[in-house]
C-alpha cells in the first residue's frame, strides 16, 4: 500500500494533468496537487524517514539564494504577492521535486521498479491515444479539448500540404493539454526508463526491444524535434557502454542517416507515408537550428537585457500560470520579447543576477547527480544539461507538468541496480 502511494506521489503531476483535462476542467486540480506534497512532506518528515544525507548542502544553498534574491527583487519591482508566490514557486520546483523523489526512493526500496513500470504504461497509453487522435482526424471525439479551452481542437495542423490521407494531425495532445507537455513528458520519461535500464545493466538486445517498443514510438507520435535528438544522443552513449560498440554505432548511425536523409530532401514523405511525415518532423530540427538560434537567442536577448539586466520586470510576471489570474500581459510579451526561451525569460523576469543564480542552481543538481550515483552518465545530471541547452528554443522552465515529472524521478540516481535498491538506500 505505501509502494501505490509513494508511486501515486511519484507521477501525481501526469496525474494532476490528465483528471482536468478528463475530469475536471479547473486549475484548483494543480491547487490539490500542491496541496498533497505538502501533505507528503509532513507525514515523511514527521516520521523522521528522510535520508538527509543524500541531499547536498549546496543545493539548498542554491535554492536559498534563488530565493533571497526573487523576494529581495519582488517589492523593488513592485509586483503583486501573487505572482511573487508563483514566481518562487515555479523556480524553486527542481529543488523540492527532487527532495521529494529522494523520500520517496529512500523510502520505498523496490520504487524504482514501479516507477519504471508505470512510466512504460504511461508512455504506451500516450503514444497509442496520439495514434488514435491522428487516424480519427480534426472531427475525431479524441481531438475535443474540454469546454472552456480556446482552441478545441488538440493538435497542430502542420500536415495539410503533405497529400496524404492522414488527418491534419502530425502532432497530437495524446492524454495532455498541449502537444508541448505531451513531447516534453515523453522525453522525460523515455530518459529515466534508459537510464534505469542503463543502470540495471540491461543486456543490449533487451534495451532495443524496450527503446523500439515504448520509447521511439512515443517521441516519433509527439513530434517533438528536441526531445527526439537529446534521446537519441543518450541512447548511443548508451549502446556503446552496454554493449558491442560496432553493433550500437550501426544502429544509431542508421536512425541518423534516415534523419539527415528526410532532413535533406532524399526520403520522401510519400514513400513512408505518416511514419515518414514523422520523421521529417524530427529531421527538420536540423534545419531549424540556425533559425532557432536567431529568432531566440540573439535577436531577443539583447533587447532582453537591455530592459531587464539588473532588476527585472519581477517573479513570475510572465510565467503562463500568472495569465490565468488576469494580471499578466503574458501573451504579448512572451511572443514578441521573450520568444519561446525559457533563460531569457528568467532573465526579464529575475534579471541578468537572478538568471545566473538560478543557472548556479540547475548546475548543482546536475553535479549533484554525480554525487548521488558515483557517475557522471546518470539521469539527473543528462536532465539538467538538457534542459539548459533546450530551454533555450523551449520555455521549459515554464511548462509546470514536465518540470515536476522531470526531478520528481531524479531520486533513480540513488540506485546502482534494482537489485541494489535496499542495501544502497540504507546503508
Amino acid at each position: 500500500a505505501k509502494a501505490i502511494i509513494v508511486t501515486a506521489v511519484l507521477f501525481s503531476p501526469i496525474l494532476a494533468e490528465v483528471i482536468r483535462k478528463y475530469v475536471v476542467w479547473s486549475n484548483s486540480v494543480f491547487t490539490a496537487h500542491y496541496a498533497m506534497i505538502v501533505v507528503f512532506l509532513g507525514l515523511f518528515l514527521l516520521k523522521r524517514t528522510v535520508q538527509l544525507r543524500f541531499v547536498p548542502q549546496t543545493l539548498f544553498t542554491a535554492a536559498c539564494l534563488v530565493v533571497a534574491w526573487v523576494c529581495l527583487q519582488a517589492p523593488l519591482a513592485g509586483v503583486s504577492p501573487l505572482a511573487l508566490v508563483i514566481g518562487i514557486s515555479s523556480y524553486v520546483i527542481p529543488v523540492v521535486a527532487l527532495y521529494l523523489s529522494v523520500i520517496a526512493f529512500a523510502t520505498t526500496a523496490r520504487l524504482a521498479v514501479y516507477a519504471f513500470s508505470v512510466a512504460t504504461v504511461i508512455l504506451i497509453v500516450s503514444y497509442g491515444l496520439g495514434m488514435l487522435q491522428i487516424v480519427g482526424g480534426p472531427d475525431s471525439a479524441f481531438n475535443y479539448m474540454p469546454p472552456g479551452i480556446e482552441n478545441k481542437i488538440a493538435g497542430y495542423p502542420i500536415a495539410t500540404g503533405s497529400g496524404l490521407d492522414i488527418g491534419f494531425m502530425v502532432r497530437p495532445a495524446s492524454i495532455y493539454m498541449h502537444t508541448a507537455k505531451f513531447g516534453s513528458i515523453v522525453a522525460v520519461l523515455s530518459s529515466f526508463r534508459l537510464f534505469y535500464m542503463y543502470s540495471a545493466n540491461y543486456s543490449l538486445p533487451r534495451i532495443v526491444l524496450q527503446v523500439f517498443a515504448v520509447d521511439l514510438p512515443a517521441l516519433v507520435v509527439s513530434g517533438q524535434r528536441a526531445a527526439a535528438i537529446v534521446y537519441l544522443t543518450a541512447l548511443f552513449v548508451v549502446l556503446v557502454r552496454r554493449g558491442d560498440a560496432v553493433s550500437s554505432i550501426l544502429l544509431l548511425g542508421g536512425i541518423i542517416v534516415v534523419l539527415v536523409g528526410s532532413a535533406a530532401g532524399l526520403v520522401p514523405s510519400s514513400a513512408l507515408s505518416f511514419g515518414g511525415i514523422a520523421v521529417d518532423r524530427i529531421a527538420s530540427g536540423l534545419d531549424e537550428i540556425p533559425w532557432r538560434l536567431q529568432a531566440n537567442i540573439l535577436r531577443p536577448a539583447i533587447e532582453v537585457l537591455e530592459r531587464y539586466l539588473v532588476i527585472g520586470e519581477g517573479p513570475g510576471v510572465f510565467s503562463s500560470g500568472l495569465r490565468n489570474f488576469a494580471e499578466s500581459d503574458y501573451a504579448l510579451e512572451h511572443v514578441f520579447l521573450v520568444t519561446e526561451n525559457g533563460w531569457l525569460r528568467t532573465a526579464a523576469e529575475l534579471g541578468l543576477i537572478g538568471m545566473l543564480l538560478f543557472g548556479l542552481m540547475l548546475w548543482t543538481l546536475a553535479t549533484a547527480g554525480i554525487r548521488l550515483s558515483g557517475r557522471f552518465f546518470n539521469y539527473l545530471t543528462v536532465l539538467c544539461l538538457a534542459l539548459a541547452l533546450w530551454s533555450n528554443t523551449h520555455d521549459l522552465f515554464n511548462n509546470y507538468v514536465m518540470m515536476w515529472q522531470g526531478f520528481l524521478l531524479g531520486g533513480v540516481v540513488l540506485l546502482k541496480s534494482p537489485r541494489q535498491s535496499r542495501r544502497s538506500i540504507h546503508e
